[in-house]
């Protein structure tokens, strides 16, 4: 306990909440988790962390009833919510039963004794004298994937995530996650991609996004996200894939100009308004995909658009 607030991870008064999924991750770490790792251990964070997240993605049924009255926000403005993809790893045969998830379609592995590089969905870096390509292990290292789509995991995302460093995927799409982004992802500076497409999650978009210069898929598609999409994503300038359609967000074309590398820019099913900016958009020389359609433009067509030689679908 005193290492996790030590570290600023988690305040205090979030552990002494009994019915805090963080209350409950160190619980498990101090009574019921066989793997024992010390709390001075490099990895010991980490595995707090994803335990944290177990907590905060298995809502039980009594929950449900928040996930309905999203879902009912979800589908009132927009038609056709269509969707989207990925696999995790499995775990060796002979892992201990965890019985805990509610409606998780695969939990194997997750709070047992076994090394957290094993359980479902995680990726690992691989050990030194192994082969780059033995990412899924029985053991506790440094955290490179976090793939959970389609499971079936209800909740929220914890700011604890902060601690898994060397992240550089995270993909909890098309599941049921929650609540707003925590500011806190805007730290995981090695995250490539970042997919929470066709989920509820809520709010704003967090401005600490544009400190992910490594991003190059942001697919954020299919959500109840609102407000304007703030300047700091321009930053983001190693991006290929912009996704945010079908959400709620407001105000103007968003700064893209910068991202030169893009390939795809879905905005459509929004509520963005003003002038299509020829400027931006004549940058995107590489760009293939540009959705714009149900949102609230006005005025010609940018003439810079013939610029796009790449361009295949408007």
């Amino acid at each position: 306990r005193s290492v996790i607030v030590a570290s600023g991870i988690t305040a205090a008064s979030v552990l002494d909440d009994e019915k805090s999924p963080q209350s409950k991750a160190i619980h498990w770490l101090a009574v019921e988790d066989g793997n024992r790792l010390d709390a001075d251990d490099e990895y010991f964070l980490q595995r707090y962390s994803l335990a944290v997240f177990y907590f905060s993605a298995t809502v039980p049924p009594v929950a449900m009833a928040f996930k309905e009255e999203l879902e009912e926000i979800a589908n009132s403005p927009r038609e056709n919510r269509g969707a989207q993809e990925t696999e995790g790893e499995v775990v060796e045969d002979g892992e201990e039963e965890n019985d805990r998830a509610d409606g998780w379609a695969n939990h194997d592995g997750w709070l047992t004794h076994r090394g957290y590089c094993s359980w479902f969905g995680v990726q690992c870096h691989h050990k030194p004298g192994t082969e780059p390509t033995e990412t899924a292990y029985n053991d506790n290292y440094g955290v490179t994937h976090l793939n959970l789509t389609f499971n079936g995991a209800y909740g929220t995302l914890p700011s604890e995530l902060v601690t898994l460093t060397d992240l550089r995927v995270l993909d909890v799409s098309h599941n049921g996650i929650g609540g707003t982004m925590p500011t806190e992802l805007g730290d995981l500076t090695q995250l490539v991609t970042l997919d929470l497409t066709d989920n509820e999650v809520t709010g704003n978009l967090p401005t600490e996004l544009g400190r992910l210069a490594k991003c190059t898929h942001l697919l954020l598609g299919r959500n109840i996200i609102e407000g304007q999409i703030p300047s700091e994503i321009g930053a983001m300038t190693s991006m290929h894939f912009l996704s945010l359609f079908e959400n709620y967000f407001t105000g103007s074309f968003p700064p893209v100009g910068d991202m030169t590398n893009l390939r795809a820019l879905y905005l459509d099913d929004n509520d963005l308004e003003g002038l299509l900016p020829g400027s931006v958009l004549g940058n995107l020389v590489n760009v293939e995909d540009v959705r714009l359609g149900t949102n609230n433009f006005t005025g010609p067509l940018p003439t810079e658009l013939g610029l796009l030689t790449k361009l295949s679908k408007l």
